[in-house]
């Protein structure tokens, strides 16, 4: 009898030892979620948000609640498929993206208070993130990171250019939006 009852939990002993795989739960409207990209040379690495840029990998240093520290950007979108990142009080920061012939699909944000600037071109919608695959995208535009000089640091741009901004060494990446309803509200630098 005590080696059956053995046998039988030792499946949910093994269960619980093994790390359980992180929530993937695809956000609605008005949910905090962060974002991954994956692409070559760049597997499930968060998108961070610094000096009024969104960027993959690299270091931000955003004022969080209760000093926590955050090494990545959180956001909400919004029905009207607007962007913002996520964070209490006045003034929201909300993404563009600058995808004309100046700008080329270069991303960033901005304070909608008008005290830090965006592109004169700048577009703020729609971002949409898909239902079923979580994958984002910006009107129907996928994202390009492109090498910054800086080790595990790629700029983001959303365009269908091989070179935005006349870089070299771009390269497609998949954005993957997931649930994240435990991060903290953060603010983040515009310049």
């Amino acid at each position: 009898m005590l080696l059956q009852t053995l046998l039988a939990l030792t499946p949910l002993a093994l269960a619980s030892a093994i790390p359980q795989a992180p929530n993937t739960a695809i956000p609605t409207f008005g949910d905090r979620f962060g974002i991954t990209a994956t692409g070559p040379g760049i597997t499930n690495i968060d998108l961070r948000a610094q000096a009024g840029r969104l960027y993959i990998g690299g270091p931000q240093t955003p004022h969080c609640e209760n000093a926590a520290r955050q090494d990545f950007a959180t956001f909400v979108r919004y029905s009207d498929k607007t962007l913002y990142l996520f964070k209490y009080g006045p003034p929201p920061q909300q993404v563009w993206v600058d995808a004309s012939g100046m700008g080329q699909g270069i991303t960033g944000y901005a304070n909608v208070d008008g005290n830090s600037t965006a592109p004169r071109n700048a577009s703020w919608g729609a971002w949409e993130v898909d239902e079923g695959t979580g994958e984002v995208s910006f009107e129907g535009v996928g994202a390009k990171a492109c090498p910054t000089g800086e080790e595990g640091r790629w700029s983001l741009w959303f365009s269908e250019s091989e070179m935005p901004g006349w870089q070299s060494g771009c390269v497609d990446v998949g954005l993957r939006a997931y649930a994240a309803p435990a991060r903290v509200a953060c603010e983040y630098t515009t310049e």
